[in-house]
């Protein structure tokens, strides 16, 4: 056996808990480094995903607006180019149109109906009697109808001796074929 003094036996326990604590320190601050780092990059893993979605978020917000604008100018189109069959509306508008400008109708015959690509094209001939003026003045209000109507032969003649006018309006509206 070695005899080692108390003093010695003191110094190696000293020495043997000095290079305990700082192997168990290093190993402890190695630790907190690496999930420091870990943390770190989790952090901007975390930060560059709730980037993204913040940038999916603008653009989904972008594209619902878009989507909203899109429905409104399809309602606004099917407005102005209604389905077949209402165009009994139309006429009611132009009914009241001639009441409000006082010029008489004559009469209204709707001719043949032709297909095109995408649309119907609904002929109507018009027949009606009112002063110069007034019959400026309905030809103006039915071209801003929220109605897509061409205009597309106008004959007016002035009856000899009255200042009342004969129009006769070759009209084409426009509707879209029954959805199947």
């Amino acid at each position: 056996m070695i005899n080692l003094s108390i003093k010695q036996l003191d110094r190696t326990c000293l020495i043997i808990v000095v290079i305990a604590s700082l192997i168990c320190g290093f190993l402890t601050v190695r630790d907190i480094t690496h999930k420091k780092r870990l943390f770190e990059t989790e952090k901007g893993i975390l930060s560059s995903k709730m980037q993204e979605n913040n940038l999916a978020a603008t653009n989904l917000n972008a594209l619902h607006i878009n989507l909203a604008d899109i429905k409104r100018e399809l309602d606004e189109l099917n407005e102005r180019i209604p389905e077949t069959g209402k165009i009994g509306l139309l006429l009611q508008q132009i009914d009241a149109l001639m009441k409000r400008h006082q010029v008489t109708l004559i009469s209204l015959e709707p001719l043949a109906v032709s297909q095109d690509k995408i649309y119907l094209k609904n002929p109507i001939k018009l027949l009606f009697k009112g002063s110069f003026v007034t019959i400026l003045h309905l030809i103006r209000d039915l071209e801003g109808m929220n109605r897509i109507m061409v205009m597309e032969n106008l004959t007016i003649t002035r009856e000899e001796l009255s200042d009342q006018c004969q129009v006769e309006l070759m009209t084409t509206v426009f509707e879209r074929p029954k959805a199947i």
